[in-house]
């Protein structure tokens, strides 16, 4: 990741190398669903790994974050 000072700090993201065939894969699966369960832990690791997906794999307003914990089996599911 970068950030570009000239164009109000706009971050940069790159898809790590090995790891194309999984996004795109991805990708092609985010399209034909109609809704997206991005569950992750609630952190602050697992919040940034929602919205890094969900920006990777088109940032489509479909996608709803659930924030899961391994002692719990329900999820929250109030968004980002």
């Amino acid at each position: 990741m970068g950030v570009d000072p000239w164009h109000d700090w706009d971050a940069q993201y790159e898809v790590l190398p090995g790891k194309e065939k999984v996004v795109s894969e991805l990708k092609q699966l985010a399209e034909k669903a109609d809704h997206i369960y991005l569950a992750t832990d609630l952190d602050r690791e697992g919040e940034a790994i929602a919205w890094h997906l969900r920006e990777v794999i088109g940032g489509d307003e479909n996608a709803i974050a659930a924030w899961c914990s391994t002692k719990s089996p329900k999820c929250d599911s109030s968004g980002f």
